[in-house]
C-alpha cells in the first residue's frame, strides 16, 4: 500500500490531478479485484479522493495530513521559548533629567531611572549632586548634607566628570604598574589581614576603629594623623560634601546629617555573600564554643547528632551536591526547640577576634625613663637600637604567630548551619561529597543606604521590584522613571550564531577553536571588531573585553559598528538559586528569575556600541551561543522586541569547520556530489572511507545518496527556494535546496519561521483556505515548495 501512495504522490507531484476508482473492496480480501469484478460492480464504480482512499490505512497518511502533522511540530520546535522579552515599566519623563530627578525627590524617598543605556544617566551624575547639594542646603540650612556618589567602578571613572570628585580611599598594600614598578604605597600594612577574615565571615570591623586588626597594627597609634595612611585618607576624604566611593563605603549617618546617595548601577551589588566550610572548620567551631559558650548537655548533644547528620550526607552526595531542600529533608528529626535556644545563645557568643590577634608588648621610652638616667648619648642610642630590635622581633613573632592562627580561624560557618537547619530562608546551603557553601542574605550590610534620607539608582535593566528587594524596602516605595524614546535597538541587528560546546560558561577547547575560525571569518567578511567574553578565555579568545566588567556600564566600544561576544552570561545556576532563596524568593518562581537575570545582562552587553546614540548608522553585534532547541535560555529571540533585527544561525552556516563532526561528514559528500560525483563508491573513493561510512552518514541524517543527488543535480518547477545567507557574508551555503539544508542540520530560515508562526496565528485551515490563496502564485509555490521539502513523502496536495 506504501507503494501506492508514493506512486499517487509522484503523480501528482507533475501537477496532476488524481482519482481513485472504488468499488468496495477496500481492504476486504471476499470482493475481487477489478479483473474479477462483475460488470454490474464495474457499473458501480466511484471516483474517490486519495485521502479519502486511505484514510482508513493504518499507518498512511496523506501528503497534507503529514504536512499538518510538520507545520505542528515545526510551531511547536519554533514557538518563543523562555519567558518572553524583560519588561522594566515606569512613569516616562521627557526633557532635562537632574530637573526630572529631582522633581520626584519632592514627593519620593526611593527613585529609579531606568532609561535605557547610553541615554547619559551617568554623565548626569555630578550635575545633579551639585543641584540636590544647593536646593538641600537651601532647604536644610541646620544640617550637614552628604552626598555620596556610590558604584563598583568609582575608583576609574567612566565620565571625565567623576575624576574631578573627592574618592573614598580603600584599604589596600603596594600597588604597582603591570611592568612591576611601585604605583602606589600601602596606605595600610594590615589590608590583607582585612580581607582574610571578612573571606571567612566574620565582621574584621569588630569594635569600630578599636577592631582587633587595627588594635594589633603598629601603624595604630599615627595612622590617624600621618599622610598616606588608610584612617587619615579617609577623614580628609569625608569632610568633602560630595564623595564617590564603592557602596560598601558608606557610614552610618551621623546625627544632623542629611544623606544622599546615588547609586550608579545597584544590579552590580551582591546582596548575598557565600561563606565556604568543611566538616573539620565546624568541629572546630564546636569545640571552641564548647570551651567558651557555656552549653548545656542537650545542646551539646544536637551539635554533634548535626556533625553526624552532615558526615553522612557528604558520604552520600552527588557530585553537583545537595541544595537546602534535600538536606532538611534529612534534617527532620532534629529539635528545632534545641535549635532555637542554641542560635540565640550563640548569637551572643560572637567569636572574639583579640585571640587572634594579638598586641606584642613594645618597650617605649617613657615606660623605661630610669633605664635611661645617667646614661651617655652613646649609651642612650645603643640601648634605644636593643629596644628597637627587640621591638621588631616582638612585632614579627606576633604577626607570624596571627598568620598562623588566621590559616587555622574556622569558617564562620556554624551560626548560619544552624539557621538553615532552623527553617530560616535567609541562609541557604549547598552541599558537597568535601565541603559546603552557606549563602546569606548580607542586606544590613546595605543599611546606611537604605536609612539615607534619599536614594537614587541608575540601572537601565532594573525594575523597582528587584531595586526594592535589594534595598529591602517595600516595592511601592519605590518610584521608577524612564525617558521616553523609541525602541534602542532599531538600528542594530542581533546575530545569533549557535556553536556546539558554546552551552556553558566553561566551552571546551574544540569550542574554542571553532570560535576562532568564526571570529576570522567574521572579520574578513566586516573587517576588526572587539570581542567580549568570560574572564577565563580573554587570552585563548584575544578578548577585549568580559562579561560583567565590561558589558555593563563600560563606553569603551561605543560606536564600534560590529561586535562578537563569545558566550551568554551563565553563572553557576546552584550558587545563583541559594542566593534567589535567600532573597525570600520562591523555588516555583526561580527559572524565570534566572532567566532574567541572564536577559538583562544580554541588553546590557547589546547596548555597550551605543547604536541608540547613532540613529543614522546601522550596527551588527554576533552572538555565540549554545543550542537554544537545548536550552531556552539561548534563545534570543526575544531581542526583536527592542527593536533590533534579529537573525539565528549556526556556527556551519559562517564556515565549515565550525560544523560538528556530522556536519563536516555530511559536507563533504555534498561537496563530492556537486564535483560530479553520484555513485557510493567513487564518493568514498575521493573522501578516503568506506562506501557503508558514506551510506550511514546520510542515513543518520534521514536522506539517500539517491535524494541527497536528486536535490543537488536536478530542479523541479516547485522547488525554486535555495539558501541565501542573511547576513553580509558570501557562504559555502548559498544556492544549495532546502533539502540539502536540513540534511546538514541547518534550522529553517527565518523567513519559513516567519510564515509557521502565521500559521500558528491563525491555524491550519484559516492559512490554507484564508490567507494562502491571497498571495502570489510564484510565492505560493515557492512557500509549499519549502515546506513540502522537508517531508520524506514529497510534496502535498496542492492547495
Amino acid at each position: 500500500m506504501g507503494f501506492y501512495t508514493k506512486t499517487l504522490k509522484a503523480i501528482e507531484s507533475q501537477g496532476y490531478l488524481v482519482d481513485v476508482a472504488d468499488w468496495g473492496q477496500g481492504h476486504n480480501k471476499s470482493v475481487g479485484d477489478i479483473d474479477e469484478i462483475s460488470p454490474e460492480q464495474i457499473a458501480n464504480i466511484r471516483l474517490i479522493s486519495p485521502e479519502e482512499a486511505f484514510a482508513d490505512v493504518p499507518g498512511l497518511k496523506s501528503a497534507v495530513a503529514e504536512f499538518k502533522d510538520w507545520i505542528t511540530k515545526q510551531v511547536k520546535r519554533l514557538k518563543p521559548q523562555g519567558f518572553g522579552a524583560p519588561v522594566i515599566d515606569g512613569e516616562l519623563f521627557t526633557g532635562d533629567r537632574v530637573n526630572a530627578l529631582v522633581k520626584q525627590l519632592e514627593k519620593n524617598r526611593y527613585v529609579l531611572d531606568a532609561s535605557w543605556t547610553g541615554d547619559g544617566k551617568s554623565h548626569a551624575i555630578v550635575p545633579l549632586a551639585k543641584a540636590l547639594l544647593h536646593r538641600l542646603e537651601k532647604l536644610n540650612p541646620e544640617r550637614e548634607i552628604k552626598i555620596y556618589l556610590a558604584s563598583h567602578s568609582y575608583r576609574d571613572p567612566k565620565v571625565e566628570a567623576l575624576s574631578t570628585i573627592q574618592a573614598m580611599p580603600t584599604r589596600h598594600g603596594d600597588r604597582y604598574f603591570p611592568h612591576g614598578e611601585l604605583e602606589e604605597a600601602a596606605n595600610c600594612i594590615r589590608s590583607r589581614q582585612f580581607n582574610q577574615v571578612a573571606e571567612k565571615g566574620y565582621n574584621p570591623h569588630q569594635g569600630g576603629k578599636h577592631n582587633p586588626i587595627c588594635h594589633s597594627c603598629p601603624a595604630f597609634s599615627y595612622c590617624g594623623t600621618d599622610p598616606g595612611m588608610f584612617r587619615q585618607q579617609r577623614r580628609l576624604a569625608l569632610q568633602s560634601q560630595i564623595i564617590r566611593c564603592h557602596p560598601s563605603q558608606i557610614p552610618p549617618q551621623e546625627e544632623n546629617e542629611l544623606t544622599v546617595v546615588i547609586w550608579d548601577e545597584p544590579a552590580e551589588e551582591q546582596p548575598t555573600k557565600a561563606i565556604n566550610t568543611d566538616i573539620r572548620g565546624l568541629d572546630q567551631e564546636i569545640a571552641y564554643h564548647r570551651r567558651h559558650s557555656h552549653l548545656s548537655d542537650a545542646q551539646k548533644n544536637i551539635l554533634d547528632e548535626i556533625t553526624t547528620l552532615l558526615e553522612k550526607l557528604m558520604a552520600d552526595a552527588p557530585k553537583l551536591g545537595m541544595d537546602t531542600a534535600e538536606v532538611l529533608d534529612n534534617a527532620g528529626h532534629l529539635d528545632q526547640d534545641l535549635l532555637g535556644e542554641l542560635i540565640a545563645l550563640l548569637e551572643q557568643r560572637e567569636r572574639d577576634l583579640f585571640d587572634v590577634f594579638k598586641t606584642p608588648a613594645l618597650a617605649t621610652f617613657k615606660d623605661n625613663q630610669k633605664a635611661f638616667e645617667g646614661l651617655t648619648a652613646k649609651e642612650t642610642a645603643k640601648l634605644k637600637g636593643q629596644f628597637r630590635r627587640s621591638n621588631q622581633y616582638a612585632l614579627s613573632e606576633a604577626f607570624a604567630i596571627t598568620e598562623e592562627k588566621l590559616r587555622e580561624l574556622p569558617s564562620n560557618g556554624l551560626i548560619h548551619l544552624l539557621h538553615c537547619l532552623h527553617g530560616q530562608a535567609s541562609a541557604q546551603i549547598q552541599l558537597f561529597p568535601h565541603n559546603l557553601i552557606l549563602t546569606i542574605d548580607r542586606r544590613q550590610e546595605l543599611a546606611p543606604i537604605r536609612e539615607a534620607d534619599y536614594v537614587i539608582a541608575l540601572d537601565a535593566t532594573n525594575n523597582g521590584t528587584d531595586f526594592a528587594c535589594l534595598l529591602k524596602v517595600p516595592t511601592e516605595e519605590v518610584k521608577v522613571i524612564k525617558r521616553k524614546t523609541e525602541k534602542p535597538f532599531k538600528n542594530l541587528k542581533v546575530v545569533q550564531i549557535v556553536l556546539p560546546g558554546w552551552g556553558n560558561s566553561q566551552p571546551s577547547d574544540q569550542a574554542i577553536e571553532k570560535a576562532l575560525v568564526v571570529k576570522k571569518a567574521l572579520c574578513q567578511a566586516y573587517g576588526p571588531m572587539p570581542l567580549l567574553t568570560y574572564k577565563s578565555q580573554l587570552e585563548k579568545l584575544l578578548a577585549e573585553g568580559q562579561w560583567y566588567r565590561d558589558s555593563r556600564g563600560s563606553n569603551q566600544f561605543e560606536g564600534q559598528s560590529q561586535m562578537l561576544t563569545a558566550g551568554l552570561p551563565l553563572p553557576n545556576l546552584g550558587a545563583i538559586k541559594a542566593e534567589f532563596l535567600a532573597l525570600g524568593g520562591q523555588p516555583a518562581d526561580f527559572e524565570e528569575y534566572y532567566h532574567r537575570r541572564s536577559q538583562k545582562e544580554v541588553l546590557q552587553n547589546l547596548g555597550r556600541q551605543r547604536a541608540n546614540r547613532y540613529p543614522h548608522q546601522q550596527f551588527t553585534h554576533f552572538v555565540i551561543t549554545g543550542d537554544p532547541n537545548r536550552n531556552a535560555i539561548h534563545d534570543l529571540g526575544w531581542v526583536k522586541e527592542f527593536g533590533a533585527d534579529y537573525v539565528c544561525l549556526h556556527g556551519f552556516e559562517i564556515t565549515p569547520q565550525a560544523g560538528d563532526r556530522s556536519q563536516v561528514a555530511r559536507w563533504n559528500i555534498v561537496e563530492a556530489i556537486r564535483s560530479g560525483l553520484t555513485t557510493g563508491k567513487a564518493i568514498a573513493e575521493k573522501l578516503g572511507c568506506s562506501r557503508r561510512n558514506v551510506t550511514d552518514v546520510l542515513t543518520n541524517a534521514g536522506a539517500t545518496l539517491t535524494q541527497v543527488t536528486k536535490a543537488l543535480l536536478h530542479t523541479s518547477e516547485l522547488r525554486t527556494f535555495s539558501y541565501k545567507s542573511p547576513i553580509r557574508l558570501s557562504s559555502h551555503l548559498d544556492g544549495l535546496p532546502p533539502e540539502v539544508i536540513q540534511i546538514l542540520g541547518i534550522h529553517l530560515p527565518e523567513a519559513i519561521a516567519e510564515v509557521v508562526e502565521i500559521i500558528q496565528a491563525v491555524g491550519w485551515q484559516s492559512f490554507a483556505e484564508d490567507y494562502l490563496p491571497t498571495l502570489p502564485q510564484r510565492l505560493r509555490s515557492t512557500i509549499l515548495a519549502t515546506f513540502c521539502s522537508f517531508l520524506d513523502t514529497g510534496p502535498p496536495v496542492p492547495v
